[in-house]
């Protein structure tokens, strides 16, 4: 598909398309998230280093989004309530969600202490990556309803 194609698209597929920018890039914040804070992995001044399990880590966040963020999207665009505050409750919850899966391992006391510590923390990554997404799909649309006027200008 040619930008032009995109930028003189219906609506609905462009708020499709910004859906898509603001999911491929709102993994990045716990990914990288992960990678500064992850000790005896790798140091904060390795940059490369840094950028390599920015990388792994931001697989496994596409994963956790996918399973857990693209749901709720779909579940908020049907009642069309995609707003800032949904976008914050919605990472909390998947937040919340992913610190129940980190600690599977263990046995059951030191599970819910691992769980009682980690849920503070991912829930609020979980809300910090919920709201750059809204903040990208906010930014993506309006880009591309601005590129597309240009576009249907040129025509």
């Amino acid at each position: 598909m040619s930008l032009r194609n995109i930028l003189t698209a219906p609506i609905s597929k462009r708020r499709n398309i910004a859906a898509v920018i603001a999911f491929a890039v709102a993994p990045a914040l716990p990914a990288v998230v992960f990678a500064t804070s992850s000790p005896g992995l790798v140091s904060s001044s390795d940059l490369i280093g840094v950028a390599i399990l920015s990388a792994v880590f931001y697989v496994y966040a596409c994963g956790f989004i996918a399973v857990l963020a693209v749901p709720l999207y779909l579940l908020a665009s049907k009642f069309n309530v995609v707003r800032f505050w949904s976008a914050l409750l919605a990472g909390a919850l998947g937040g919340g969600a992913v610190a129940l899966f980190v600690p599977a391992g263990m046995s059951q006391p030191y599970y819910v202490a691992a769980v009682r510590e980690a849920l503070p923390r991912y829930a609020s990554l979980g809300a910090a990556t919920g709201a750059l997404f809204f903040l990208v799909l906010i930014c993506a649309n309006r880009l591309l309803r601005f590129n597309s006027r240009r576009a249907a200008d040129e025509l």
